[in-house]
């Protein structure tokens, strides 16, 4: 793929332009309006961005061992002090109670131990919101994955409370940059957008230089 060069205020353009795209389509990994740094030689923030993203499956597979620990370990207690469950009836109790299913064909008969139920209940219903958000996070990911950007001058960038469509957002980086309308109105967004990704998953360097490979 062969980006052409862009110089100056150009330059600048299409440098904040991949920091606003990048927000947009993940805006839960950026902070609102604060633009990536990039190094004199023209190198981004892409390596720390990767670190980040590794991080955060590795968040969640840790959260995920933690849950099924958190359940074996409740059922153990909890079946120490219900008469009518064994281990494997708290396995299921907690797993429908803690999931929200709540069948209720189980439940608690121990009134001295039901504060501790409760109290049990209650943070892995907190563990349990983590991990589904989660879970949705990267099934939306896969959602869209291989599918071609469609449409992207109309995407809604949010900035706090206030939203901004793309198309707006170059027109007015572009007049702060004084770039000239032609080249703006000629811009290719989702070839930009296509491009400023590729630079997020270090199939591309940068997108500054003039040729990349």
């Amino acid at each position: 793929m062969v980006v052409q060069p862009c110089a100056g205020h150009e330059a600048v353009l299409f440098m904040r332009l991949g920091d606003m795209v990048l927000l947009a389509l993940w805006p839960g990994q950026y902070d609102e309006a604060v633009p990536k740094s990039v190094d004199d030689d023209g190198s981004s923030d892409t390596d720390d961005e990767l670190d980040e993203e590794e991080d955060a499956t590795s968040d969640g597979i840790v959260l995920f061992v933690s849950f099924v620990i958190y359940i074996v370990i409740g059922s153990i207690a909890i079946a120490t002090y219900e008469p009518n469950m064994g281990v494997f009836e708290a396995i299921y109790f907690n797993f429908v109670t803690l999931t929200t299913i709540g069948l209720g064909d189980l439940v608690p008969q121990s009134d001295t131990y039901l504060v501790i139920t409760l109290v049990y209940c209650t943070v892995g219903l907190a563990l349990t919101t983590i991990a589904i958000e989660i879970a949705a996070d990267t099934l939306k990911k896969l959602h869209y994955f291989g599918r071609k950007m469609e449409n992207v001058a109309n995407v809604q960038v949010w900035f706090g409370g206030k939203k901004i469509s793309m198309k707006a957002l170059v027109k007015n980086l572009g007049d702060q940059f004084n770039v000239p309308i032609d080249e703006i109105d000629t811009l290719n967004l989702e070839q930009f957008v296509d491009n400023a990704i590729k630079v997020q998953e270090g199939e591309l360097a940068t997108l500054r230089v003039g040729t990349l490979l």
